[in-house]
């Protein structure tokens, strides 16, 4: 047995989607998500992420 807790807010999308599976996700989010405003904020930050430099403590 497996006891997941998942957010709500993180986007349904994989890391490397394709664009038909990221303009899928948003018809969804757009037709009425209760949570699509968190997962929209979680998604731009994901990306965000993505583009920033990387720093090392080591």
């Amino acid at each position: 047995m497996l006891d997941v807790r998942t957010d709500p807010d993180v986007p349904p999308v994989p890391p490397h989607a394709t664009f038909e599976q990221m303009k899928d996700a948003a018809k969804a989010l757009l037709k009425g998500d209760p949570n699509r405003l968190g997962v929209i904020r979680e998604g731009v930050m994901t990306k965000v992420q993505e583009f920033l430099p990387h720093h090392s403590d080591a």
